[in-house]
């Protein structure tokens, strides 16, 4: 519901402000009302005029500024007083129903009363009884047509119905009756973004900001659509506008991060993120923004990471600590276990597709498969993995404590995390220890920082024995072989020839996500085409079907030297078959860092394209190590800056060798063990059982 207070009414109907009515409450009713002076005395106690003047400041309305009351003046002002005088005593009790029932009995005196109407559909709407407050407003336009403030409101209950249409019109007639109306502009933005109608909300949300230049609420909602849309420069600035407007507003400091993250301009993001953490301390989405982003910079060392990581913890995860209830569960070492996989990504997305082959291929007379999924829109790949899991749980409505309470009575052995500090993460479910062993996978790629987490799945190429170890708070279980398994769509296009024996020049690709593009990235990638004067670049990003993120782009080349003829750049594709036909333009794939690619390596494998990448220090920068050197292209991992263009440069020159991989990788990947689903899901589960045990040893040493 949208709640504001002050209305456009026509003549006759006064408008007063909530401010207004806080200090002169005696002259809103006397002159509102048009109760007794008599009535005025009577009202005169702190006791009764503060239920009062809470009722009319904080029932809901349009937008909290103002409010119509105009009860029918031609009804006895005595028999009115005593009405509100005894809504005023319920009201101070507490007591909503009676003073909803206190209207209904003057409707009953004056059953088409405009007011009791007014306030009773509002009263509804905010109990959530949407349909009975479409009834009051309706009653209402019936007998008020002229008052923009009915349309406005019976147009919010109708849209919460998703009753599109219906909603719209009476929006539309709020304006119709009053163009200024900024509140009914606004309602219909949120309207119509509900209802899809992204650009037209946009509209009305300009033409909210016209009319009220200080509806911060309508830029920031203008921001979120832009977002959106992948329309980040758009996003950026509409959030800059809107902290000008309200420089406390932590959630436009955390989406003016997420732009600018998006956008590549890590060292902004990050300080977005911190802005937005100083605002709202307790808030831990920014803490996560925070750290996922940290992973994105070179400035950031894995030390300086991982400590980041652990003043999150001492911040977010100690405080559930004593929460934590004794667990029922058998220290049976040998018996089934049940497995929970806890994930906001159970939908189009890339841990979606790594996930899916083990769900299906889990032993499910050792295994029984919970899915607890945070999904807030799910999608087709939705329904698909949900017919993967023996049992699945939506948990996205539900608090930390119920889905705590839920995994205990579902008895899992083994909770695992598959997001880590992404968006719309749970950790603090695991903070409260609701399974006897947790451990995180797949969807994060660094340390948690969480205590509570007892491991993290890697393998020896990806995290080398000795090396990362104190990167952790989790301890480190390495899998025998590669710590992801990838398997390709089914309905993926076949391998077009090397496209450079068409061309006469090699073309490079990179199709990582636009955030892992750094500064340092884009300089070596200028002095490889600097090597390579024919050889162009496609560089293909969510957003870069957009004119201002293509200039952006140019920019960073040719600010370089590198001629914007050069570059070829691509934004989303309809699907992903065609987005996998792109691959076919390319003759070498270039891997970002510090943050390596994933799925993007994966998917140039299959393609028949090679990928160049650079080893790091940490996880985040060595997963095309253990990508690359599962399909037998160890040599393809250069390891420094200098080797990376030595290395791309000299295969762009080696055409037969191009041309040989080309042909052959598809068939190299099938005979690894990256494509190997079985022996992949038996080593998880091998890791699974191994992690059992060892908890249940350590259960018997307790009871000893």
């Amino acid at each position: 519901m949208v709640r504001t207070r002050i209305q456009c009414f026509p003549k006759g109907i006064r408008r007063f402000s909530q401010q207004s009515f806080r200090t002169q409450p005696h002259r809103f009713i006397k002159d509102t009302v048009g109760i007794s002076a008599n009535c005025c005395q009577i009202l005169d106690s702190k006791d009764i005029i503060k239920p009062f003047t809470a009722f009319f400041c904080d029932s809901p309305s349009v937008n909290g500024k103002g409010m119509p009351i105009a009860f029918n003046q031609s009804m006895n002002k005595e028999f009115i007083s005593s009405l509100l005088e005894h809504a005023e005593s319920q009201l101070r009790s507490g007591n909503l129903e009676e003073a909803e029932q206190v209207c209904s009995d003057l409707l009953e005196k004056a059953p088409n009363n405009v007011e009791s109407l007014f306030l009773l559909g509002n009263m509804a709407h905010q109990k959530g009884n949407c349909l009975d407050a479409v009834s009051y407003f309706t009653r209402a336009v019936a007998e008020s047509p002229e008052l923009p403030i009915l349309h406005l409101n019976l147009g919010t209950s109708l849209m919460v119905l998703k009753r599109y249409e219906e909603s719209l019109a009476h929006l539309n007639k709020a304006i119709l009756l009053d163009p200024c109306y900024s509140p009914a502009w606004f309602q219909l933005g949120v309207a119509l973004e509900e209802k899809g109608d992204l650009d037209s909300a946009i509209e009305a949300y300009v033409q909210t900001q016209r009319l009220d230049p200080s509806h911060d609420h309508a830029i920031q909602r203008s921001a979120d659509i832009r977002h959106r849309q992948n329309r980040m420069e758009d996003a950026l600035e509409l959030y800059r506008e809107a902290l000008r407007l309200q420089p406390d507003n932590f959630m436009a400091c955390n989406n003016a991060g997420n732009a600018a993250k998006y956008l590549g301009r890590i060292s902004e993001a990050l300080a977005w993120y911190q802005k937005a953490q100083k605002l709202e301390p307790e808030q831990r989405i920014c803490a996560s923004n925070y750290l996922m982003t940290m992973l994105l910079s070179t400035e950031c060392s894995p030390e300086e990471i991982y400590r980041k990581h652990t003043l999150w913890s001492d911040t977010f995860e100690k405080p559930f600590h004593h929460e934590r209830k004794p667990l029922s569960n058998s220290p049976e070492q040998e018996r089934p276990l049940r497995i929970g996989y806890l994930s906001c990504d159970f939908r189009n997305h890339p841990v979606a597709f790594f996930i899916e082959p083990i769900l299906a291929s889990h032993n499910r007379q050792d295994f029984t498969v919970f899915c607890y999924s945070n999904c807030e829109s799910p999608d087709m790949i939705t329904v698909q993995l949900e017919r993967l899991a023996d049992i699945w749980r939506p948990i996205h409505h539900l608090g930390d404590e119920d889905v705590n309470d839920l995994i205990r009575s579902d008895g899992i052995d083994i909770l695992v995390d598959l997001g880590g500090h992404t968006a719309q993460n749970r950790l603090t479910i695991f903070a409260r220890k609701p399974a006897p062993v947790q451990t995180t996978w797949l969807g994060y790629a660094a340390t948690t920082g969480l205590k509570s987490i007892d491991y993290r799945i890697t393998d020896a190429a990806a995290d080398p024995p000795g090396h990362t170890e104190h990167l952790h708070s989790e301890t480190l279980w390495r899998l025998p072989d590669n710590f992801i398994c990838y398997r390709p769509p089914a309905n993926s296009p076949p391998v077009e020839p090397l496209p450079c024996l068409t061309n006469g020049f090699v073309t490079f690709g990179v199709f990582n996500h636009f955030s892992k593009i750094t500064p340092e990235t884009v300089d070596l990638w200028c002095k490889l085409l600097f090597s390579l004067p024919n050889a162009k670049l496609l560089i293909k990003a969510l957003g870069m079907e957009h004119e201002p993120m293509q200039q952006r782009t140019r920019e960073m080349f040719v600010s370089r030297g590198i001629h914007h003829e050069r570059l070829e750049l691509v934004g989303r594709t309809s699907s992903i078959y065609s987005h996998l036909e792109l691959f076919g333009k390319v003759d070498i794939s270039l891997d970002t860092f510090p943050y390596n690619g994933t799925t993007t390596t994966c998917e140039s494998l299959w393609m028949g394209v090679p990928v160049v990448a650079k080893e790091g220090n940490s996880h985040v920068s060595r997963v095309s190590v253990s990508l690359l050197g599962t399909v037998g292209l160890s040599g393809l991992v250069a390891g420094s800056n200098e080797d990376y263009v030595a290395l791309a440069a000299f295969l762009a020159q080696d055409w037969k060798n191009l041309e040989i991989l080309r042909n052959n990788l598809r068939d190299r990947m099938r005979a690894s063990k990256l494509l190997d689903t079985e022996r992949f899901t038996r080593n998880l589960e091998g890791a699974y059982r191994q992690m059992w045990r060892r908890w249940c040893t350590e259960q018997g040493k307790q009871i000893t």
